[in-house]
């Protein structure tokens, strides 16, 4: 926690020493002042990208947008009140989260600050935050007088005159509207969701977040669950740009339905299945067979009808012809994590999982692979679900899978490809 406070500390001071080196000498005289004031606003404030904002009343502030560092470190400072009304207002622009503080060397006014989240809904106001109309020093000895809000957690924040009657009409609570100006949509990140089996979490987490490095510009989110539930989602109407099923059968569904794209279509990974028991048990359970032991009292698989690791379970149960041996003792999961999670806490005999899934949860031991022979090719494909807004995005996420990079990490989790 020293570390961190530390940390801010410098940070603050190195911005304020860099405002510093913005602003030359003024003497008191008002010709002066004002005359810098002017070039300042005529040379950054005023060419800052313009919009609205739209209160929830129905009137609606100018708005300035300070999307980028720099004029994210140079403010308000130096705006002199006669080029800053009382009803502008400036919005310092994120794309993500994160903890923020304001102070107000050189300042010419006080100031509402109103911290919003993503969706413009107002997390906070800090109300008259007092303006503090003095350079900083070259030594930065007056560093500690000038006044610093508190820190909140927000996505971006909006600076208005603490004399404005509409920033006294914005309350925590609101929810805003924005006009914002072109310029944003260049600094937006695309969002990407893919619904994705849940036995692909780990490597598709990996996978996402190299996506994102070599695209700065797009958000790659999944939703995980079995392929069945996944499947039942899109189907009605979930807004999904890719899909990732554990089985071509759920994909063909969609595809029979027209609501996933064909031509997208990659299978870019393959399994294998394994009766996996707990680490410490000694129930001498070597095979499949052995499952009809009668010391042998639960066994959990997922839900056949929904989950694939389920349906290649039971194919593998009627394949070796025990399935009505051993129906009273099946224990069904919603996905296949379920039934990792089962064993690994020891609350079942078995289970039937995938291979990768095995090799995440040092709690459990593989007792036997399954021949892919007893069932049906354990393949993953992966297509762009038709009713996508982020169509070109979803074909570049599916090249980047099966790419060499993509099929690393593949491997590196245990799958084939």
């Amino acid at each position: 926690m020293k570390n961190k406070i530390f940390f801010i500390k410098i940070t603050i001071i190195t911005t304020l020493l860099f405002l510093s080196s913005l602003t030359t000498n003024t003497n008191s005289s008002t010709t002066t002042t004002t005359n810098i004031v002017n070039n300042r606003t005529l040379s950054y404030y005023d060419k800052n990208p313009s919009g609205k904002i739209l209160l929830p009343s129905g009137k609606s502030i100018k708005v300035k947008f300070a999307l980028n560092a720099e004029e994210q470190m140079l403010g308000l400072p130096r705006i002199s009140p006669q080029n800053f009304a009382d009803d502008d207002a400036l919005l310092f622009f994120s794309n993500r989260d994160e903890m923020r503080s304001f102070w107000m060397p050189d300042t010419y006014f006080d100031l509402d600050i109103i911290f919003i989240d993503k969706n413009l809904k107002v997390l906070h106001v800090e109300r008259n935050v007092p303006h503090y109309p003095h350079a900083i020093k070259d030594d930065g000895s007056n560093v500690s007088e000038i006044p610093i809000t508190k820190a909140f957690m927000c996505r971006h924040v909006i600076e208005m005159s603490s004399k404005s009657k509409l920033a006294k009409e914005i309350k925590v609570g609101d929810t805003l509207n924005w006009f914002p100006p072109k310029q944003l949509e260049k600094l937006k990140k695309k969002e990407l969701l893919a619904s994705v089996a849940m036995s692909l979490k780990d490597v598709m987490n990996k996978i996402g977040e190299d996506f994102e490095k070599i695209n700065p510009n797009t958000k790659v989110s999944f939703n995980f669950a079995s392929s069945g539930q996944l499947r039942a989602q899109i189907e009605n109407g979930a807004p999904v740009d890719i899909f990732a099923p554990a089985s071509s059968t759920d994909m063909n569904f969609l595809f029979e339905k027209d609501l996933a794209i064909k031509n997208s279509k990659k299978d870019f990974a393959k399994n294998t299945l394994v009766l996996i028991t707990h680490k410490s048990n000694n129930n001498d359970i070597h095979s499949i067979i052995d499952l009809q032991n009668a010391k042998i009292k639960k066994i959990a698989i997922g839900n056949p009808n929904t989950t694939p690791a389920g349906k290649y379970a039971k194919e593998t149960f009627e394949y070796f012809k025990i399935l009505a041996n051993i129906k009273e003792k099946i224990i069904f999961a919603e996905n296949v994590r379920h039934v990792l999670d089962y064993v690994s806490r020891n609350e079942v005999d078995a289970g039937i999982v995938f291979s990768t899934d095995a090799q995440v949860d040092k709690n459990v031991k593989v007792v036997f692979t399954i021949p892919d022979k007893v069932h049906q090719p354990i393949i993953y494909p992966i297509a762009i679900i038709k009713s996508s807004k982020n169509i070109e995005l979803a074909k570049e996420f599916i090249q980047f899978v099966i790419s060499e990079k993509g099929k690393k990490a593949l491997k590196d989790y245990g799958f084939a490809y």
